[in-house]
């Protein structure tokens, strides 16, 4: 407690008062000190704890860097071996056709193998344009032009074969030279 000199025509109750004020006003000097020591233990504490953290996030984002970097790398190779696998798959579908081909598999067990592998099945075909000549008879009319479109629009092409597909609409043409002018026999 710091003493102080009072004046002298001060009254004891007055001297009194004063030395109390000054007290209470040290004490709360000594309480805002000790306050203020304890926010700065705070703040330091606050700070390391910042620090820390920092810290944390630091490795961190160096972890997630180098996750990212292994992530790419698998990528890579994961592409890679798509890559390889679909080769793989050409090989063995081309294997199997080329023994089908060669007479050594029977179709139906090679698309058996083929399904299995989870490979499309192979269907050899051909592709053609095949043509059909037909004998008609067109009664009822006497223009060229009128018998030939009665041809086109009464003939159909199509296929009761499932392995035999009419691809496209069938080009029906007949020339109207083609057609001789018959007369009917008269009884």
């Amino acid at each position: 407690m710091t003493t102080i000199e009072l004046p002298a025509h001060l009254t004891n109750a007055s001297r009194e008062a004063l030395q109390e004020a000054v007290q209470v006003r040290e004490e709360s000097l000594v309480n805002l000190r000790s306050e203020l020591a304890a926010s700065n233990d705070q703040i330091n504490a606050m700070n390391q704890a910042a620090d820390q953290r920092d810290q944390e996030l630091t490795q961190l984002r160096e972890a997630v860097a180098t996750g990212q970097e292994s992530l790419r790398a698998r990528s890579d190779e994961f592409v890679e071996l798509a890559r390889t696998h679909e080769n793989f798959r050409r090989q063995v579908r081309a294997y199997a056709i080329k023994h089908n081909k060669d007479g050594q598999w029977c179709s139906e067990g090679t698309n058996e193998v083929l399904s299995d592998l989870g490979l499309p099945e192979y269907h050899p075909c051909f592709i053609g344009t095949a043509t059909i000549t037909v004998p008609v008879k067109i009664t009822d009319t006497e223009d060229p032009y009128t018998a030939a479109h009665w041809v086109r629009a009464a003939l159909e092409v199509n296929s009761s074969d499932t392995d035999v597909v009419v691809t496209d609409t069938p080009d029906i043409s007949i020339s109207q030279d083609a057609l001789e002018h018959e007369d009917e026999e008269e009884e």
